[in-house]
């Protein structure tokens, strides 16, 4: 079976690791919190969102989101979330790892659970299972160029597993890390999703291994071949669209022809740009401030949100919205503690397919 890859109106007088002031905008925190709530109501019995292609991204996000506002309904969703995956998968992609890493940090035992014993033993499988890890890998990145997708799905992918494999101080830990560096030296506008897998990239780079040091990428994309680790969160901020109905959202390609202002592409961006500012990287304020105004538009009253900050894309002109969707929002709630916190034309399946692709043959 396939699956799809791919997530306080101010906290006064908080004073973070390099001493900025952590807010969020109220419109941000009602985006999420709406959300969050139509997440938390839409939830199968069995902790699955009907008709979705992937559960990941969704139990993340509520996972994150309730680190950072409390909210307990966001707790039990995405523990209920994680129970389905855990329970229905034993092949996980990389962000249902992630997910389950995050719930685990939920528990009593954050270190000993059914969450991260689950995540420990994909791992452990992965590294033990002939090719080992770096043939995992390479199937996967096969997959998403043979399949109607891209490099940059493939880039997705392993910056979760990055992350997660991390998280559990996998042995393999370190192959991750370094095939996902291999694999964003081959993202450029040639591929489906590239500006918002830089975000994820930048995200996972930034606070595992050596962060954002001078490792140089090497590829064949026409964007990226050459530039070091340390250049890219400059590189994702020039990607931050400046004027227009969609500013503070980020441009879906590096030429920066199409500034729909999709949810995804920015929320992945929110989380590169936070992760680098929160390492120390000169991330220019007022674009945070803008973004996490912005990606407050994709969401409706209702806690419907669309695949774009607009709300263009939606069921009313035949565009279907997913909850991963209103996952990757939350996903980009910030960190509680974390270094910076700032206040803040395709057809149906062409667009669903830029939103989707597939994971491991089960």
């Amino acid at each position: 079976m396939m699956r799809g890859l791919l997530g306080y109106t101010a906290l006064v007088g908080c004073l973070c690791a390099n001493t900025a002031l952590a807010v969020t905008s109220s419109a941000y925190d009602n985006a999420v919190t709406n959300a969050g709530n139509r997440l938390v109501t839409i939830q199968q019995p069995n902790g699955n969102w009907s008709g979705e292609p992937y559960t990941g991204p969704t139990v993340a996000g509520l996972a994150e989101s309730y680190k950072y506002y409390g909210t307990n309904s966001f707790k039990s969703a995405a523990q209920l979330g994680a129970d389905y995956i855990r329970n229905t998968y034993s092949d996980f992609t990389g962000e249902e790892s992630y997910a389950m890493t995050l719930v685990s940090d939920l528990q009593p035992t954050p270190g000993s659970n059914v969450y991260r014993s689950a995540a420990q033993t994909y791992y452990s499988n992965v590294a033990a299972a002939p090719g080992g890890t770096n043939g995992k890998i390479t199937s996967l990145i096969a997959f998403y160029n043979t399949n109607g997708y891209s490099d940059s799905e493939a880039v997705i992918d392993l910056a979760y597993h990055t992350m997660a494999s991390a998280a559990v101080n996998a042995s393999d830990k370190g192959v991750w890390r370094s095939r996902l560096v291999s694999e964003l030296g081959e993202v450029d506008d040639n591929d489906l999703i590239p500006v918002g897998s830089l975000g994820a990239a930048v995200w996972a780079l930034a606070l595992t291994g050596n962060g954002l040091d001078s490792t140089p990428l090497t590829g064949s994309s026409t964007e990226l071949n050459g530039k070091t680790l340390s250049q890219l969160p400059a590189e994702l901020e020039a990607q931050v669209i400046p004027s227009g109905p969609t500013a503070g959202a980020v441009y879906y390609d590096f030429a920066h022809a199409d500034a729909t202002g999709y949810t995804e592409d920015l929320a992945m961006a929110l989380m590169g740009l936070q992760a680098a500012a929160d390492k120390g990287f000169n991330v220019t304020q007022a674009k945070l401030v803008a973004a996490r105004t912005t990606v407050a538009g994709a969401v409706e009253v209702n806690g419907m949100t669309h695949f774009d900050v607009g709300q263009v894309y939606g069921p009313g002109n035949g565009y279907p919205n997913y909850s991963f969707q209103a996952g990757r929002l939350l996903e980009a709630v910030p960190e509680p503690g974390s270094g910076l916190i700032f206040a803040a034309g395709f057809g149906v399946m062409s667009l669903i397919r830029r939103r989707r692709a597939a994971s491991d043959a089960k």
